[in-house]
């Protein structure tokens, strides 16, 4: 059983900092490298590191784990807290968030009945 905690745990901390380092890299990334010609390539690029996204990535994948090593409650709270504001951004009814390519909201707090 500690061994999938483990497991779990450690899989939402690299999915965490995987997100992390991809958005804060093209958010704020100033010169992204190719990792495997070291060169200089466009924000957006895929494969691309920056040293903003890899710091955003490291200080994502500690929050993860220290969040999973934390006592349940608190993690808990934490994880609900942080899937929370999360939600806000994509379900927010002032339009903030991802949109279609006709300017729909792309997520949307609101039944159809």
């Amino acid at each position: 059983r500690a061994v999938l905690a483990v497991a779990f745990a450690g899989s939402l901390a690299a999915a965490l900092s995987d997100t992390a380092g991809s958005e804060v890299g093209q958010l704020l990334g100033s010169r992204p490298v190719s990792p495997i010609t070291l060169r200089s390539v466009p924000v957006g690029t895929e494969g691309a590191v920056s040293l903003e996204g890899t710091v955003a990535a490291v200080l994502a994948a500690t929050l993860g784990g220290v969040i999973a090593g934390s006592p349940r409650a608190l993690a808990q709270a934490a994880w609900l807290t942080l899937g929370n504001s999360i939600s806000d951004i994509f379900t927010s009814a002032s339009g903030a968030g991802p949109t279609m390519a006709d300017t729909g909201a792309l997520f949307n707090s609101t039944a159809v009945t």
